[in-house]
């Protein structure tokens, strides 16, 4: 009688944590995705001047002006891809081949998903560095100077780091390296599972619910920031499937610490900062100048986190004036 009413007095309890398995558990498989309102296709955003390649099995999309010997290689953040490099492509291509990329899971480059990523993942930084002397190799080019943004720059820091004879110079602009890395390597088998898979798409469009905020955010002043420059960071938001390539990046590979590989980097290095970037504090581009050996660094009067829009003139100065230093 005893052992009877003990475990019915127990059975609430059990319910309890049968009730919170089940939440955690099926309830985030039974969401059904839900549609990106208005959501545009690839191919209308595929411009005059887009070019595609196809390495490895995977589409990368790209832009390319001017000729030469001195090559300059454009790697963008997070936000609309190779876009945000439109204000100082075509100047530079006076002087110099300027080529930039749509990273994966960024502009209208390749997204493939989680069913197709069974034989190769373009996703990580170890992949997309490799996808990026894949690409040179492509294009017969052996030597670059990379220019990398944001987390742009950490993909730039590390490409160099595993095969430093491809880089001429480093131009590391308002560059993620001392805060950037993702998500603890702890973390990400749950990240991984089934369930998160599922509602993570969910958790992109909640990051990036409001793009005209994370551009205000990175502009010293937003009243300057022009109806062509939202417009295409609203499109990148509404590419088909763009929140489930997100997802897939964050998930992607593990965080890397890069700041004790830093002084290893021998290749001249320009680190480049807007004076009142909010995203990337100017000291921490200071102390990467200082890291890393053969640096210098410059910084841009009233400029936020996107030079290469907001401050395009002064970029463009910088740029020109490091790499004539450097020639012979």
């Amino acid at each position: 009688m005893i052992k009877k009413q003990s475990i019915e007095k127990r059975n609430p309890f059990f319910v309890i944590i049968l009730s919170i398995l089940f939440l955690i558990i099926i309830v985030p498989l039974l969401i059904p995705p839900i549609p990106i309102s208005n959501s545009i296709s690839v191919d209308e955003l595929v411009d005059n001047d887009s070019q595609f390649i196809e390495l490895n099995g995977y589409r990368l999309h790209y832009k390319e002006y001017g000729d030469g010997d001195t090559v300059l290689l454009l790697i963008h953040g997070l936000g609309p891809g190779l876009f945000t490099w439109k204000s100082i492509m075509q100047p530079l291509a006076e002087e110099y081949r300027v080529i930039a990329i749509d990273r994966p899971g960024f502009g209208i480059s390749e997204r493939p998903l989680n069913g197709e990523l069974v034989s190769y993942n373009p996703y990580s930084t170890h992949a997309q560095a490799q996808l990026i002397i894949d690409f040179l190799d492509a294009l017969d080019i052996q030597q670059v100077h990379i220019v990398g943004n944001s987390a742009g720059g950490t993909l730039a820091v590390y490409t160099s780091l595993q095969y430093p004879e491809r880089f001429s110079s480093l131009i590391l602009v308002d560059a993620a390296i001392f805060g950037g890395g993702g998500a603890p390597n702890f973390i990400l088998p749950l990240l991984r599972t089934p369930q998160l898979r599922n509602i993570g798409p969910l958790l992109s469009r909640l990051f990036f619910r409001d793009p005209l905020n994370f551009l205000k955010s990175a502009w010293y002043n937003d009243v300057n920031i022009s109806p062509e420059i939202i417009n295409g960071y609203v499109q990148a938001y509404k590419i088909e499937d763009w929140d489930k390539a997100f997802w897939e990046i964050s998930i992607a590979g593990k965080k890397m610490s890069l700041v004790e590989r830093l002084p290893n980097i021998y290749q001249p290095v320009l680190v480049i900062s807007g004076d009142s970037d909010n995203l990337v504090p100017l000291e921490d581009s200071k102390n990467l100048a200082v890291v890393i050996p053969n640096a210098q660094i410059s910084v841009l009067k009233d400029c936020g986190h996107l030079p290469q829009e907001e401050c395009p003139i002064e970029l463009i100065s910088a740029i020109e004036k490091f790499i004539e230093q450097l020639r012979p």
